[in-house]
């Protein structure tokens, strides 16, 4: 890979700007980076590389700034983001991206929702559903923030373009243009898959989580309608639903926890059986392996 050549700036930070990076310092260390990867060959180099890449971030005087008014704007969506750039970037690895676009993509996949902070916050808040002029209201976000972004010239117009193009859809049923392929840039493609993903297997006020199963099938079923499918398909071959140690229900009414993963079928792991329906304890517990047994499925993350 390219090595990055950018000049990291260190100014003095206000208060709220210092918690905002000590939060991404944080996350790129904790335990929620490395067991969303499946693939353990990639994982020491893709941690590695993204610590680079996010300290780089957190050093930087605008995009920090845009980070800390997402923050204090929406912490849900703050700490989602988070989520959708590690997710995004497994992508982009797996897809052999060189450092330099494995920056860009970051910062669009950090950055890609920053027009919800110049939305009112009655609508950005509100707990029922929306009404058709307020969805419309809603949906200038993808402008407004592209907007933001390309304007700075410290900001990749790549990673500008994640915010524009992010809820558009191959099949031209997006927003906020109805562009279809090849007019939407792979950044925005990836983000948009992340950001489908990590939104549905997170509650809403108006609507509890999907299970990582049912994000995983929508992610397939919307494939060559809404999704690029080989993005589709490095997504799921890449991001580890069901991580080591994780406790599972599985569709027979078991309960288990992950023992084992196989990176030629992850979403199909080896599973610990620990406890009947009826939450009785099993002893001596034992293992199914679900690549083997096709018959039983995970159908929750516990």
């Amino acid at each position: 890979m390219k090595k990055v050549q950018r000049k990291t700036q260190h100014p003095r930070f206000s208060n709220e700007q210092a918690v905002v990076r000590d939060i991404l310092i944080g996350f790129i260390y904790s335990h929620h980076i490395k067991e969303r990867i499946s693939a353990s060959d990639i994982g020491e180099t893709f941690c590695k590389l993204y610590r680079h890449i996010f300290y780089e971030i957190a050093s930087h005087p605008y995009l920090l700034e845009q980070l800390t008014l997402l923050h204090q704007t929406d912490l849900v969506r703050f700490h989602h983001s988070l989520r959708v750039a590690v997710t995004s970037g497994i992508v982009g690895l797996a897809q052999r991206y060189d450092s330099q676009q494995l920056y860009e993509l970051t910062i669009g996949a950090l950055l890609f929702d920053i027009g919800m902070t110049q939305l009112p916050e009655r609508l950005i808040h509100k707990a029922g559903p929306l009404t058709k002029e307020e969805r419309s209201e809603m949906e200038t976000h993808t402008v407004l923030g592209y907007q933001m972004l390309s304007s700075h010239r410290d900001v990749p117009q790549a990673a500008a373009l994640c915010a524009l193009m992010h809820h558009e859809r191959l099949d031209g049923s997006g927003y906020p243009h109805q562009l279809r392929q090849p007019h939407l840039h792979p950044y925005a493609q990836i983000v948009g898959i992340s950001d489908a993903y990590n939104a549905l297997i997170s509650p809403r006020s108006y609507r509890s989580a999907c299970t990582r199963h049912e994000a995983l099938e929508y992610l397939y079923g919307a494939s060559h309608r809404l999704f690029d499918v080989t993005l589709v398909e490095t997504f799921t071959q890449h991001i580890c639903a069901y991580p080591m140690n994780s406790k599972v229900l599985l569709s027979n009414g078991k309960i288990g926890v992950v023992s084992m993963i196989d990176y030629d079928a992850i979403q199909r792991p080896v599973v610990k059986v620990i406890r009947e329906p009826d939450g009785t304890l099993i002893h001596p517990s034992y293992e199914i392996d679900l690549k083997k047994n096709l018959d039983v499925v995970i159908v929750n993350a516990l």
